[in-house]
């Protein structure tokens, strides 16, 4: 699983491909879906555009991040990782 960094502009490193998924670890909850990039730079909370089984691939990560990174939701602050593709081939749009 590959950490992003998330620049106040919008920016991302390392640089996302067209189909990447994005988790969003915050405060122990899970996001997934596609960077929004006109979204986060209009503030909005909602920058993820969630796929339809949003849900069922939540749980598939969150199971995941425990068994690979469980340090990760010790964390206080928002963390941004790339969607392993053996997870984000499963998004149903």
């Amino acid at each position: 699983m590959t950490l992003l960094k998330v620049l106040a502009d919008g920016t991302i490193y390392p640089p996302l491909r067209l189909n990447d998924l994005v988790i969003r670890l915050d405060n122990g909850n899970v996001e997934i879906g596609q960077f929004n990039l006109i979204n986060f730079i209009k503030l909005n909370i909602t920058y993820l555009d969630k796929p339809t089984n949003h849900d069922e691939i939540a749980e598939r990560t969150k199971n995941f991040i425990i068994d690979e990174m469980p340090f990760l939701f010790e964390k206080k602050h928002k963390v941004y990782i790339l969607c392993p593709s053996t997870i984000a081939t499963t998004a149903i749009w």
